[in-house]
């Protein structure tokens, strides 16, 4: 319901005026044929009254899902769940941040639970979001990888959500409502002897792997061979793919690489065979999206809520990405394993030219105060060397 309040003059359209004659009364001709005469001194406010948007009825005869909804607790990080008829996808719940303006108004800046029917192609139809908590809708635009939010008005979220003919409505009067079950969707990575399992994120239309990669081969079986932090003048003179594991001298490295990953040398990435099927190593194009639906405080949203000790320090992680201070690894006069702790940097796929020392290079990410396309000479991003060593955060295809 909303009520608008406007002043007497401006009924212009509504009011039959006669020249030279200031109007005092106001006739309403109604549907039925009857009149009524209201003297404009009587009238105090206007309000124009409206009924409130409900959902449209599903059709009783459709086929109709019927889906259980999760309750959404402190502790739940955002994730995405494959909502399941058998062996078929139905559609997709998902735990995500959602980021919407209206010029420079913020209309929407949090966590919401989002549920999105599956289009005919067999994708998740980003257009067609449904906002659990009120009710509301989402409409993604795949290009630009911003979305249009309209909040909705239900006061209660519904603890089943009905889908029929790519529709969703909190009630259904169909006669078969078809059971459904939710599975988290994970990007199971199986390499020869080796399986790695990744949570997946929705952050705008983009999925992302939600930790770092952290495969010890390549997907054609090869094993990408390991440098210590003592091994700085071989890790230079290599190659082949290598990766390394900072703190790996100390007890805790097997579980510095499980939790935080590993770094890979350019080599790894230049081979085309590290990331996973049907997932790709992000170019400068897929980070600036991502910066560009994060807006303000880009840095933060990424971040992981521990750890960081640069400024402005730990993030909210609204996200989910839950990146970590890793730092990277190069092979100098007097150190390694460099900025643990306050910098994480990633390997972009953008095949380039070092332009200090005209070698092989490719575009990296700085993430500290902001998502840097980071170079300290101007240039657009960050050039580095096939000998540096960055993180992969995959996005899928």
């Amino acid at each position: 319901m909303k009520r608008f309040y406007m002043f007497v003059a401006l009924l212009a359209g509504t009011i039959t005026l006669w020249a030279q004659t200031v109007p005092t009364k106001m006739n309403i001709k109604k549907t039925d044929g009857t009149e009524t005469v209201i003297n404009f001194s009587d009238i105090s406010e206007i309000t124009f009254l409206g009924e409130e948007k409900k959902d449209e009825p599903l059709p009783a005869d459709a086929k109709t899902y019927a889906i259980a909804i999760p309750a959404v607790t402190d502790d739940i990080e955002p994730c995405v769940w494959k909502v399941m008829n058998g062996d078929d996808q139905v559609a997709e719940l998902c735990y995500e941040y959602i980021r919407y303006a209206e010029g420079d108004e913020l209309i929407a800046d949090e966590r919401m639970l989002v549920v999105y029917p599956m289009g005919a192609n067999g994708r998740t139809d980003l257009t067609k979001g449904y906002v659990i908590a009120n009710g509301g809708s989402i409409v993604w635009n795949t290009e630009t990888n911003t979305c249009q939010y309209t909040a909705g008005t239900a006061a209660i979220a519904p603890a089943t959500l009905f889908l029929a003919e790519g529709r969703f409505a909190a009630t259904s009067e169909a006669a078969e409502k078809i059971a459904t079950t939710q599975v988290k969707d994970q990007l199971i990575d199986k390499r020869g002897n080796e399986t790695e399992t990744y949570d997946v994120v929705k952050v705008g239309t983009q999925y992302w792997m939600g930790q770092n990669l952290r495969t010890t081969m390549l997907t054609d079986g090869r094993s990408i061979q390991m440098f210590k932090s003592t091994q700085g003048d071989a890790w230079n003179n290599t190659t082949a793919p290598a990766y390394h594991v900072f703190l790996d001298g100390q007890d805790e490295g097997a579980e510095i690489k499980n939790t935080w990953g590993c770094m890979y040398n350019g080599y790894s990435v230049f081979d085309g065979n590290l990331a996973p099927e049907d997932w790709e190593i992000p170019m400068l194009e897929d980070w600036q999206l991502l910066k560009t639906y994060l807006a303000k405080s880009q840095s933060g949203k990424v971040k992981s809520t521990t750890e960081w000790n640069d400024t402005p320090g730990n993030g909210n992680n609204l996200t989910g990405l839950d990146i970590k201070p890793g730092g990277l690894f190069l092979n100098a006069s007097d150190y390694t394993d460099l900025y643990q702790w306050s910098r994480a940097t990633y390997w972009t796929s953008d095949e380039l030219t070092d332009a200090t020392f005209g070698t092989k290079a490719l575009g990296a990410i700085y993430i500290y105060t902001s998502i840097a396309v980071y170079n300290t000479e101007g240039n657009p991003f960050a050039t580095h060397g096939y000998n540096w060593g960055h993180y992969v955060r995959c996005i899928r295809r």
